[in-house]
This record gives C-alpha cells, structure tokens and sequence, in this order.
C-alpha cells in the first residue's frame, strides 16, 4: 500500500483508512462484479459494512471533518508497465455513513466495466482483479496537481514536472482544463520553465463535485507560486527515494499546507 508507505517515511498525507481486498472478496465471493453491478442489488455483508461504518467514525472524530474521498485501488495497479491511473472511480465529498457505503459500492462495482477490462486485457491481466479502497480525509484543496520526479515526455531524470491548477486535481487529471506547467531542475534548484495557461474552469468539493468558473481576475494568475514549486519538488524527490523509482504524484494544498494523494511509478 502506496499510501502507507508514505506515512511510514514521514511525507504529508490525509488522515486515511483501507477497505481491504478481502473484504472486497467476502462481499464479491457468490457472484461476479458484472452481475451485481447489472443487478442494482445493494451491499449486502452486514459484517463489512458494519466495520467501515466504524473505521469512518473514527476518522470523522480524528479530523472533526465529516467529508470524505473514496479512491479505488487495485491489486495489480500502478506496476511500473501498467498503470491505471484514470480507469477506476474515484469519488470525492462523501459525507455520512450511507453516502459513504453507496461510494465504495460504486467503486467496486465500476471495476467490472469494459473500459478496465480491456484495459487490463491489454496489459495481461488476465483474472480476477480484487478492488481496494482508500477513504481518505477530504482535502479542503485551493491548488492542486499532478507532478513527476522524471519528465514524462523527455525522460530527464534531473528534470521534476508539475501540473496544476486551482480547486482539487480532478480538472488536470480529467483533461477539464489546460494546467499552468513547471519544470523544476533538481541539480540547481531553479525553475527553468513555467507555461501559465488561461485556467477557464476548476472543480471544486462540497458535497460532491462540481465544475465552476474561475474568475477572470484569477485565470491568468500562476497557480503556484515559486517557493511552491519547490515544495512540491523537494517532496516529490522524497517519494522518489522512498520507492526506488521515478514517481507520478498527485498533491494538494490545503491553505497553505501540501498534502500528497497519491503515488504511483512512472509508467513505461
């Protein structure tokens, strides 16, 4: 678990709890993905939902926030030839107990889609994918992004890339809108390009997700300023030596307080 490791080397991570592949088995055991997501049928392991109901009560009282995000996470993802990233559901100001149970239902049941299937098909993967989830605290995000500890496209490893924009990372991971782009080089520390895009819209969180506009005042404005670019960097590079490989990130700032999402390799 990505996330865990993480917390383990100290790196800044939302309050987070794990709805585990067993039990994604002890609810799927009688009957395939496909036909329960065809069927409308509703979660029906009383002792599974029973103990997600109460790890989500203990972070509701950890972080006084009752909102939450459900992510999926699958066994085979985020391998260094295959990544998933954008396949599976990922649901973002859920709050509450039902809300909640409806949203990892949702997840798991949208595993079974033929987008994934061929997906994985493509990759071999052939069988039976078991779907975690991560619940994690809702990050009230004012700019979000995506960054790599090695550019995507070029390949430099001396090079990290960031993505962002204002609002949660759904709008740059989702293609909504054209991000502001930075490359920040790891040898001299300095930003060596920054594109600054007219950020027409952002996704914001309440009580689920929606798009809205940013105000012309704000659109043409860097979403990160230069002291952020090398935060987000600096822990990017932190990952990077924690996992012993080139990282895709995804982060968020709280107000003035940088959290990471989600780490992944760089796919090949």
């Amino acid at each position: 678990m990505n996330l865990y490791r993480l917390t383990r080397a100290e790196l800044p991570v939302p309050q987070f709890f794990v709805v585990t592949t067993s039990a994604f088995r002890s609810v799927f055991q009688n009957q395939g993905r496909s036909e329960v997501a065809g069927s409308g049928g509703e979660f029906g392991h009383t002792l599974v939902q029973r103990e997600i109901a109460q790890a989500y009560m203990k972070l509701v009282k950890q972080t006084s926030r009752e909102l939450v995000a459900v992510r999926s996470s699958a066994a085979f993802e985020d391998s260094a030839s295959a990544s998933f990233a954008g396949q599976f559901l990922s649901i973002l100001g859920v709050s509450g107990e039902r809300e909640l149970i409806q949203a990892i239902w949702q997840c798991w049941t949208a595993s079974a889609s033929e987008r994934v299937r061929a997906y994985s098909r493509s990759k071999n993967l052939a069988g039976d994918n078991p779907i975690g989830i991560i619940v994690q605290r809702q990050v009230a995000s004012r700019v979000s992004g995506v960054a790599f500890s090695s550019h995507p496209l070029t390949h430099d490893p001396n090079v990290v890339y960031i993505e962002a924009n204002f609002g949660t990372g759904e709008s740059v991971v989702g293609g909504v809108t054209t991000p502001d782009a930075f490359e920040f080089d790891r040898t001299t520390r300095c930003i060596t390009k920054r594109l600054i895009r007219e950020k027409k819209v952002m996704t914001v969180v309440d009580a689920g997700t929606r798009t809205k506009p940013i105000p012309p005042s704000l659109s043409n404005m860097p979403s990160l300023m230069d002291t952020e670019v090398a935060e987000v960097a600096g822990l990017v590079e932190r990952i990077e030596q924690a996992f012993g490989k080139p990282q895709d990130v995804e982060w968020s700032y709280e107000e003035k307080h940088i959290y990471i999402l989600q780490a992944r390799p760089i796919s090949a």
